[in-house]
């Protein structure tokens, strides 16, 4: 879901839907919810790329049930521990530097949801020739590399020069710290 895939969401949602149909109320055929029921709904309610209200009925009675169900509560109030830490700018420590990835790091998990699962170190550093600018940040190659073998690229995005350029085209122009990024 967080390739942003049509087909492949497509495809996902029809198993979705076909498992609904044989086993009832939970996808993988037991009476109750199982953890992968849990999943399944925390993966669709956080996509950006599945409008919930266009899911067919059988999907939105199955996220209802589950979203009510103990332990998908239990599994939401654990979610936030799971979590990497804030990507968010702190005003109040003024290493630019930390600024900058943090800035640098918002843009790509906005980019790219399924970087934050895949390990990928993303820091800024200052440049070591003043032609390139004051600050990079490599990710763009691993970043290209991993989400190629997970098979999650977005579409359209098929080299690192276009990983690359869609985290520049996702930094914010109002952010405080960065400007002028090629």
């Amino acid at each position: 879901v967080g390739s942003g895939n049509t087909k492949k969401i497509d495809k996902a949602l029809d198993k979705i839907a076909a498992a609904l149909e044989v086993h009832g109320v939970s996808v993988v055929g037991t009476e109750a919810l199982s953890l992968a029921d849990v999943a399944i709904t925390v993966t669709l309610l956080l996509s950006k790329s599945v409008m919930t209200t266009d899911l067919p009925p059988s999907i939105q009675t199955y996220l209802e049930i589950t979203q009510n169900s103990s332990a998908y509560k239990q599994t939401k109030s654990l979610l936030s521990t799971l979590l990497p830490p804030s990507t968010s700018y702190d005003p109040t420590n003024p290493s630019l530097i930390q600024a900058a990835s943090a800035i640098f790091a918002g843009a790509i998990f906005t980019t790219f949801p399924m970087a934050q699962s895949l390990g990928i170190e993303i820091k800024a550093f200052k440049c070591k020739d003043i032609k390139h600018g004051d600050y990079q940040c490599n990710v763009a190659m691993p970043l290209f590399q991993k989400l190629k073998a997970a098979g999650a690229l977005p579409s359209g995005v098929n080299t690192p020069q276009q990983v690359a350029q869609a985290i520049i085209d996702s930094v914010s122009v109002d952010n405080p710290v960065l400007c002028d990024l090629t």
